[in-house]
């Protein structure tokens, strides 16, 4: 036996380099020069289109998370058969919100996919709105089911807010989305706009719930308990 400190254990062996082979070598040049070569023929970025899509991002943000995007729609779908109903003369004597001065148009935007247009003019709290609803519809060029639309909403004659829109159901174009924003000026509108879609939430509220308690009016009398 021996006694005192073990000697240190030799350091593992290094391992010799390995051997790269020329294809290799000449892959990893080609490779570098290539990135090289595309990031000099692309050039220095666009100050101008950068700082450009960083308002549409901000933009488009606020229309989301204000609601603004979600109440458009409500309004859209709420609002885009009242020229068709003045025209035939249905217009329902109760409608969602406060609304006066009511008008509209419709009309076809002649083209190769013939888009459709409704126009709607109306008031509310004072001030004078029009909403153009345009509707390019699925495109033909492509799979995707998607509808898609455009909406822009107009107050005292001045555009205020342009977005895009979709609906992800092929059956039913009713149930509009927010997509995307293109034109956006904030103001007192905007209180406005939510306010209808609230006013028009409600009144949704108010027509199921009615419907609910007929009908557990209308089946509770034939029953005898």
């Amino acid at each position: 036996m021996v006694w005192g400190k073990k000697p240190p254990a030799p350091p593992p062996p290094v391992p010799a380099p390995k051997q790269r082979s020329a294809d290799d070598i000449i892959s990893e040049m080609l490779s570098a020069y290539q990135k090289h070569y595309y990031e000099t023929a692309i050039g220095a970025p666009n100050k101008t289109a950068e700082e450009a899509k960083q308002i549409v991002i901000r933009a488009r943000r606020i229309i989301s998370d204000s609601r603004i995007g979600y109440s458009i729609c409500a309004m859209l779908d709420e609002i885009k058969h009242w020229p068709a109903w003045k025209k035939n003369g249905i217009f329902p004597e109760v409608i969602a919100f406060p609304a006066t001065d009511i008008s509209g148009e419709d009309k076809t935007i002649t083209g190769q996919d013939n888009h459709k247009q409704i126009t709607i003019h109306f008031s509310y709290a004072g001030a004078s709105y029009s909403v153009i609803f345009l509707d390019e519809g699925i495109s033909r060029y492509t799979d995707d089911a998607t509808a898609r639309g455009k909406v822009e909403l107009l107050v005292q004659g001045a555009r205020v807010l342009g977005v895009d829109i979709k609906s992800e159901y092929k059956r039913d174009y009713e149930r509009w989305s927010f997509s995307d924003v293109f034109a956006f000026v904030p103001g007192e509108w905007m209180k406005h706009v939510v306010e209808i879609a609230a006013l028009i939430d409600a009144h949704r509220s108010r027509q199921l719930d009615g419907y609910f308690e007929e009908d557990a009016i209308r089946r509770a009398s034939q029953i005898k308990l």
